[in-house]
């Protein structure tokens, strides 16, 4: 049994987020991005980008809001810093 230390995870690989970005941006027509933030976390130990675009839509490389369908935390961060991110009562889940 491999030990929990060892263990590995694509969302702490700085590349693999990179690579999620990309293919996150592919789906979202290039002129409606107004930001893409990068977000990390106190520890500086995992990094996440979030896409603002279109109508104050926006996507994070967690991508919690298409799997869990919850407005995510990195998303609040940008929301606090950026005139762009807006949120609306329409993020949260029925």
């Amino acid at each position: 049994m491999e030990e929990a230390s060892n263990i590995e995870f694509a969302e702490d690989n700085y590349e693999s987020v990179l690579s999620n970005l990309a293919s996150l941006i592919t789906y979202i027509d290039q002129e409606s991005i107004h930001e893409v933030w990068h977000v990390s976390t106190i520890e500086q130990n995992k990094e996440h980008f979030v896409v603002v675009y279109g109508n104050a839509n926006h996507l994070c490389t967690c991508m919690y809001l298409v799997t869990r369908g919850i407005v995510c935390r990195h998303f609040f961060s940008v929301m606090l810093a950026s005139n762009k991110a807006i949120f609306h009562v329409g993020l949260i889940p029925n």
